[in-house]
């Protein structure tokens, strides 16, 4: 059935409709939304978990000097952060939203089980392959995740659509949090490959959550031509004066201000826990890495 020639035709099972638009659940969102928002908890616990401890991994198990270390973990986050450009891409002109994820996402546990394996045998080689691994498989996921799950809930209700979105940020931070505190702990008892293996199995389940809901989706097709952001970032660079190329030549001056809180907040991860690990906390109550659930839980009670 067409809902409207500004909304493409979704791809889903015959006879699945009513199940997954029809029907409401808590808060009023569709029982594919909270879905999409568990399956994003999960993969939160997986990166920052894996991330909490990589500095101190790279450190203590592989032998790098903290110069190092701090520089890989940062490489890392960079490509996590610089990928979901190409994730956007394949999503919007080529695969689309939903096999988008299946298909970065298993480059993502791929990368964290090959990081399990990496760790249990103190392989820099496959270390590198899988943090390579890892940070295009979360960065392309991610800007697929969150207008997934509004795909579930239409054009149509604003006021559903904001629920939504805060839920799925305070399962960001819920997931962050959780993962702050135990993957140190499995750490410290257990040793780097399973903590590891902690997230890696999380994601795993996660994606798992995910698949099994396929005929139960919103699937859009991807639109050829996608959004049109690449033509109108050109249009901005040359001076265009379309709203479209002046609001993002707008919005570019904000923006580039914030390379400067990045190099700053990103440090939460490398310098801070290796300056943490040279520290009591609390007489040794606390893991190093565990200093870091400050910033999910500050998120959490002030969202």
């Amino acid at each position: 059935m067409r809902r409207g020639v500004t909304r493409p035709r979704p791809i889903r099972a015959t006879g699945v409709a009513a199940d997954s638009r029809g029907k409401k659940r808590a808060m009023g969102l569709p029982p594919t939304v909270w879905r999409i928002v568990a399956v994003e908890g999960l993969e939160r616990f997986a990166y920052y978990g894996f991330r909490a401890i990589l500095t101190l991994y790279l450190i203590r198990v592989l032998g790098m000097a903290e110069s190092e270390a701090v520089a890989c973990f940062s490489f890392t986050s960079a490509l996590a952060y610089s990928s979901p450009l190409g994730g956007a891409w394949l999503s919007d002109e080529k695969w689309g939203r939903f096999a988008t994820i299946c298909s970065l996402g298993s480059v993502y546990a791929v990368g964290l089980w090959l990081l399990v394996g990496a760790a249990a045998t103190a392989s820099a080689a496959g270390t590198a392959a899988a943090l390579l691994l890892v940070g295009l498989g979360t960065g392309g996921i991610k800007p697929c995740v969150s207008s997934f799950g509004a795909d579930q809930i239409g054009l149509g209700d604003a006021d559903a659509t904001r629920r939504y979105f805060a839920l799925f940020y305070a399962s960001i931070n819920v997931g962050s949090t959780v993962s702050f505190l135990v993957t140190p702990a499995v750490r410290a008892f257990f040793g780097y490959a399973a903590a590891f293996a902690l997230p890696a199995a999380l994601l795993a389940a996660g994606l798992a959550v995910f698949v099994s809901g396929k005929n139960r989706y919103v699937r859009l097709p991807p639109k050829p031509g996608g959004a049109g952001v690449v033509g109108a970032l050109r249009r901005a660079f040359a001076g265009g004066d379309d709203a479209e190329a002046a609001g993002l030549r707008s919005v570019g001056e904000v923006l580039a201000l914030l390379p400067i809180f990045w190099m700053l907040y990103d440090q939460q991860g490398s310098v801070w826990v290796v300056q943490a690990a040279e520290m009591e906390n609390f007489g040794g109550k606390l893991q190093p890495e565990q200093l870091g659930v400050a910033n999910p839980v500050l998120i959490l009670l002030l969202l």
